[in-house]
């Protein structure tokens, strides 16, 4: 039943902006993950993804399911969505040369709204926590066997970064 609560309590964090106390960021609004290198097979493909301006987000539906959408060209409202299954967590310590970070491993159950394929990917997703904002990889695996890697920064981490550093009132907290 422990593991049950905490399982949820992260799972909420996926769905929250961010960990931290912030009053520039509602917790009722979603993380943003902005892509700022990817790869495809191996192959570089960060071109195509910052010039449909693509980012990642997970939703709860009025289902209270954990949904995950990657937006793949938000001006033309073309995305794979889908819901997030089998979850796995795991947090990993800061230590002397490395930054805290949070783990999720899961199976997506996507749909393509720009081409109606739909099917199963397993994911693993990571948070790392830096001073200067939080940062994400996405390893996302088909069941063709057709490797996805994005990397990137949860928007808005970096600007509470700044602010956890020039707020003398230590409203925003790490």
């Amino acid at each position: 039943m422990k593991k049950m609560i905490l399982l949820i309590a992260m799972l909420a964090s996926f769905a929250t902006t961010a960990q931290k106390k912030s009053k520039t960021v509602s917790k009722n609004n979603p993380s943003i993950f902005i892509i700022t290198e990817s790869t495809f097979n191996g192959q570089d493909h960060t071109s195509f993804d910052i010039e449909r301006g693509g980012y990642f987000t997970f939703i709860k539906n009025e289902k209270g399911e954990l949904i995950l959408y990657n937006v793949a060209m938000e001006y033309e409202k073309m995305y794979s969505y889908g819901k997030v299954l089998d979850i796995k967590y795991e947090t990993i310590d800061e230590t002397e040369k490395t930054y805290k970070a949070e783990e999720f491993k899961f199976r997506w159950k996507y749909y393509n709204t720009y081409d109606k394929n739909t099917g199963y990917a397993t994911i693993n997703f990571t948070k790392v926590f830096k001073p200067q904002g939080t940062s994400f990889i996405l390893k996302m695996v088909l069941a063709n066997l057709d490797v996805f890697e994005y990397k990137g920064y949860v928007k808005d981490s970096e600007r509470e970064a700044t602010e956890n550093v020039t707020n003398n009132n230590n409203e925003y907290q790490y």
